[in-house]
């Protein structure tokens, strides 16, 4: 706010005319009129007005409780609210079933991918998932959060969407690929994870483990 307070609620004034002149703006969570004996004055407190507390907007879930986060215990988006299988006798003939390969061989959900280690500053060939529905309806995709990466490493992973679909029918398929982008060295583990409306699978997790290198390493090809 444009000649407002600045730095450690100090308040700057400028001056106008003989008579003493205008102040400038003052930030109202830092200072607050009090009327004395010599009239009106602004009083400085950090503590007054008190922020009032605001709910969360519609459709967003709320931040979960510690005994929520301590009842998590399996998968990484549990605490989330990511979907429990259906117990095996409960699941319909013909519900979607998920599969899932990555660079076309398949993987079960759990697997660990070995990522080519990569230097820094540099990335990886593009590893391309693909999710199949080899059920009898529509396997419906990110109802909860879109194919996602989760974990420390994860921020030294890209994922690229453009040929992502969230409906799968039966028989067919959709894809995304994920690239290896390391900032430093070290290793950089990650979770894709994948949430669907398979009753058996609604959970699928690929663990992907990569490791940087140094600049003037060249990368290993894996061959």
């Amino acid at each position: 706010m444009a000649g407002g307070v600045r730095g450690h609620g100090r308040k700057h004034a400028h001056r106008g005319g003989a008579g003493g002149g205008c102040r400038a703006p003052l930030h109202p969570r830092l200072f607050f009129p009090l009327f004395g004996g010599g009239g009106w004055a602004w009083v400085f407190s950090p503590f007054w007005p008190f922020p009032r507390a605001q709910s969360a907007p519609a459709g967003v879930p709320p931040t979960p409780t510690s005994a929520q986060k301590g009842a998590a215990t399996t998968g990484v988006l549990g605490v989330l609210g990511a979907p429990t299988p259906v117990p095996a006798g409960s699941v319909p003939a013909d519900a979607p079933v998920i599969a899932v390969s990555v660079n076309g061989s398949s993987v079960k959900s759990g697997q660990t991918i070995a990522v080519p280690a990569t230097p820094v500053a540099n990335t990886s060939d593009a590893m391309t998932v693909t999710i199949s529905n080899t059920g009898g309806s529509p396997l419906e995709l990110d109802k909860y959060a879109p194919p996602e990466l989760y974990g420390d490493g994860s921020m030294m992973y890209l994922i690229d969407y453009t040929t992502y679909s969230r409906t799968i029918d039966p028989g067919e398929s959709t894809s995304l690929t994920v690239t290896f982008f390391p900032y430093q060295t070290g290793s950089a583990d990650a979770t894709l994870v994948i949430i669907s409306n398979d009753p058996r699978t609604p959970q699928f997790e690929i663990d992907l483990a990569g490791k940087g290198l140094p600049m003037s390493v060249a990368a290993d090809t894996g061959s």
